[in-house]
C-alpha cells in the first residue's frame, strides 16, 4: 500500500490529529478500531463535492463508483495566526482549543455526549497500512475550504480522488485532516483497522464538557473507559508524557474530574 500525501508541503509523523466521537462511535473505536466510512452515507450531499466527483470522473474517464470510497476524517484542531493580532494571543488561544476543543466541534459530534481523542500522523498511518492491502492506496492530507460552486474545487485536478479534499466553507472551524481509500470489495460502510495498544496509539482522551448535572453519569462512564485505557494491567496511573491521559473538557465550566466520581460542578455566589 502507498500513502500518497495531496499537500505540497507533507505535514510531519508527529502532528497531532484529533477526532470527535460520539458515544457510539468511541464504543466502535474501542471495539473495532479506526475506522473509515463509506462516504455515500455522509449526511451533507455538497459536503462530498457531488458535482465535482462526477464531473471529474467524466473528465478523467474513471468508472469507480463514488459508492466505493470511504474516508477518515480528523482535525488539526489548529487556528491561523493571521486571525490573531500578536503572537502571544495566538499562542493562547491555541492552547484553550488544545486543552478544552471546540464548542463548534462538541455540538456538531457529541451533542448527546462523548469524546476527544488524539494520536498523529505517523501512528495513524502505521494503523492503517497493516489493515489495509498492498494493492491500496490511500490519500491523505489537509481539506480546503471553498464555495460550493467555486469552480477551483473542480478545475486543475490530476487525480479523481483530490476533488474529496474540499469542503464547503461554512465548515472551515473543522480544520480537518482526512484520508481517502478507494475499495470495491467492501460490503460494510466501515472498514476497519484494528489497534494493538490503545495506550500506546492515543496521546489523550478529552471527555465532553458538562453543561450541568443531567449529564453527570455519561461523563463519569466515558471518563472510567478511558481512565481503564491508561490503568490497566501493567500500565499504572491516569498519566501519559506528565500530564492527564483521560480528562474532562472545562470549556462550559467546572467539573470534577476524580475517577469514579465525574460531575458538574456548581459555583456558590
Amino acid at each position: 500500500m502507498t500513502i500518497i500525501d495531496v499537500d505540497q508541503e507533507a505535514l510531519p509523523s508527529e502532528t497531532r490529529v484529533y477526532r470527535y466521537l460520539s458515544i457510539e462511535g468511541f464504543d466502535r473505536f474501542c471495539n473495532f478500531g479506526v475506522s473509515l466510512t463509506r462516504i455515500s452515507i455522509w449526511p451533507d450531499r455538497l459536503e462530498a463535492s457531488d458535482f465535482a466527483f462526477f464531473v471529474n470522473a467524466e473528465r478523467f474517464g474513471d468508472l469507480r463508483s463514488k459508492t466505493n470510497f470511504f474516508a477518515s476524517c480528523w482535525t488539526l484542531e489548529r487556528e491561523h495566526p493571521a486571525h490573531f493580532d500578536c503572537h502571544d494571543s495566538y499562542r493562547l488561544a491555541q492552547e484553550e482549543l488544545e486543552r478544552d476543543g471546540s464548542g463548534s466541534m462538541w455540538e456538531a459530534y457529541c451533542g448527546q455526549g462523548g469524546v476527544r481523542i488524539c494520536t498523529t500522523l505517523g501512528k495513524l498511518d502505521q494503523a492503517l497500512i497493516k489493515r489495509l492491502s498492498k494493492t491500496e492506496n490511500i490519500y491523505r492530507g489537509r481539506v480546503r475550504y471553498l464555495a460550493s460552486d467555486d469552480p477551483r474545487r473542480v478545475v486543475g485536478k490530476n487525480q479523481l480522488e483530490e476533488v474529496l479534499f474540499y469542503k464547503r466553507i461554512g465548515y472551515r472551524h473543522e480544520a480537518e485532516y482526512r484520508y481517502v481509500l478507494h475499495n470495491s470489495e467492501e460490503q460494510s460502510d466501515y472498514i476497519t483497522a484494528p489497534i494493538d495498544d490503545y495506550y500506546l496509539f492515543l496521546d489523550e482522551i478529552l471527555v465532553f464538557p458538562l453543561k450541568d448535572e443531567r449529564t453527570d453519569a455519561i461523563a463519569n462512564d466515558l471518563h472510567s473507559k478511558g481512565v481503564s485505557i491508561a490503568t490497566g494491567p501493567m500500565i499504572g496511573t491516569n498519566m501519559k508524557d506528565h500530564r492527564h491521559f483521560c480528562r474532562v473538557s472545562k470549556l462550559y465550566g467546572l467539573a470534577s474530574q476524580r475517577i469514579g466520581r465525574v460531575c458538574f460542578l456548581t459555583i456558590n455566589k
